[in-house]
């Protein structure tokens, strides 16, 4: 699932960001059924909250894409830092979308995800 649509919602609009954690979520559900059909077996953490509300979910959200590039060979040392951001920064958000789209656009790539 691309979420590239759903990372350029504005800033400062709830019901785009609640869109997009919707869509996202979504997207971490089809990469992990394809990781597991590759034979993979990725560390599950719960990202359904909103990072507003749940203060670890920047961190367990970048150790669950650390995972995906370590069982992936991706190395993660490609990985951008995603675990320190302020949401209501408008600067920090919208590099954190740009940054973490394109984490989603290699892991995708990686695992043949096309839609």
């Amino acid at each position: 699932m691309n979420i590239d649509i759903a990372s350029d919602n504005p800033f400062n609009d709830p019901e785009g960001f609640t869109d997009f954690l919707g869509q996202h979520e979504l997207a971490h559900q089809q990469i992990e059924a394809f990781m597991l059909k590759a034979g993979l077996a990725p560390i599950g953490y719960d990202i359904s909250s909103n990072p507003r509300e749940n203060e670890n979910w920047a961190a367990d959200h970048y150790q669950l894409h650390v995972n995906e590039f370590n069982l992936l060979n991706l190395g993660a040392d490609n990985l951008p830092d995603l675990s320190v951001v302020n949401f209501d920064d408008e600067a920090q958000y919208n590099d954190w979308m740009q940054l973490h789209s394109a984490v989603h656009d290699y892991v995708n790539a990686a695992l043949g995800i096309t839609s």
